[in-house]
């Protein structure tokens, strides 16, 4: 489809991967067809389920003709995703995990704003969560990332606030079909973060970036104790190999003239993930890898690009008392 060309009731391509949600997907899969906006397509790409997903599905995929079902082996979530955007034909993209939901009008009022205004290519919105305890009635509240701020522009303002971690969640999401064509897919094989790697390179690239406050267009994210956010040293692991591979990027982008950035911001931010890279390491190999020598180095690297090395080294401090109470706890 053409970069310029807006389509009349355009179609949106739902980008849904699953992998042992046969038990929560009715409800992604009711949140869609439960939206005044009908003109969409939900590409659930099953990640080599065990459970009952493919049965669930199943019974969506005879009821309605938009449901498209592709089963592939284990391979994680963000090859289960590039295999569902290589098969989408949409001119907007939504990213809905299966076990998250949409409210009604969230395609609605995302694709009314995204054709009212050719200059943004990806909307967000604020996100609503719920934890999953069993019962009929749930307890929504408003899911703030920690430290993060919502903003509308590009280049710099979104960098800058992409720094440390994600400002908006994955169901919040809209974009258009150019921002996949020119970033390229998700990275296969990381642990987490795999979204936010996605976001730093379209900010990299200027696509422009709009907050939508409106309530009735959020997304809806569900707790529970099978969720990847659980697992806190893969969480970790995942945000150093995200960190490590945006940096490759920003090189890359420089060393092929791509990048339309001041060069002494872009030795700015390159030292600045360096220091977050070498804080998470501190972490990840004192406290949950019991490798002292990599994380004393890393200690060091992080006192050295974060101009803080009184800060570098209360971190080793604490992470080395954190492990040992942990061992003293064995």
């Amino acid at each position: 489809m053409s970069n310029t060309t807006i389509a009349i009731n355009p179609l949106v391509s739902i980008i849904m991967p699953s992998y042992n949600y046969g038990r929560f997907i009715s409800d992604a899969l009711e949140s869609l067809r439960a939206q005044t906006y009908t003109n969409w397509e939900c590409i659930i790409v099953d990640d080599g389920s065990k459970d009952n997903t493919k049965e669930v599905v199943a019974g969506y995929v005879k009821m309605d003709e938009r449901i498209i079902y592709i089963q592939q082996e284990n391979k994680g979530v963000s090859a289960a995703r590039n295999a569902a955007l290589k098969k989408a034909r949409g001119e907007y993209f939504q990213l809905l995990d299966a076990d998250d939901m949409l409210k009604p009008d969230k395609l609605a009022l995302h694709v009314k704003l995204l054709d009212a205004s050719p200059h943004i290519d990806l909307v967000y919105s604020n996100a609503l969560i719920f934890e999953d305890n069993g019962e009929a009635e749930h307890n929504f509240r408003l899911f703030k990332l920690p430290g993060s701020t919502q903003v509308s522009g590009k280049n710099e303002l979104i960098i800058d606030n992409l720094l440390a971690d994600n400002f908006f969640l994955t169901p919040s999401v809209i974009f258009r079909r150019k921002v996949y064509e020119q970033v390229g897919g998700f990275v296969e094989g990381l642990h987490g973060l795999e979204d936010w790697n996605f976001w730093y390179r379209a900010a990299l690239l200027g696509f422009e970036f709009y907050y939508d406050t409106t309530v009735e267009a959020q997304g809806i994210i569900r707790a529970h104790y099978t969720s990847t956010a659980r697992k806190h040293d893969k969480m970790l692991l995942g945000r150093i190999q995200a960190r490590e591979l945006v940096l490759n990027n920003i090189r890359e982008l420089q060393k092929r003239g791509k990048l339309s950035l001041n060069p002494m911001y872009v030795n700015k931010i390159i030292n600045q993930h360096k220091a977050l890279l070498n804080k998470d390491k501190i972490k990840y190999y004192i406290f949950f890898k019991d490798k002292f020598f990599q994380g004393l180095e890393s200690v060091f690297l992080y006192g050295y690009f974060s101009g803080n090395p009184h800060s570098a080294l209360y971190d080793g401090a604490y992470w080395i008392k954190e492990r040992i109470k942990k061992s003293n706890l064995k």
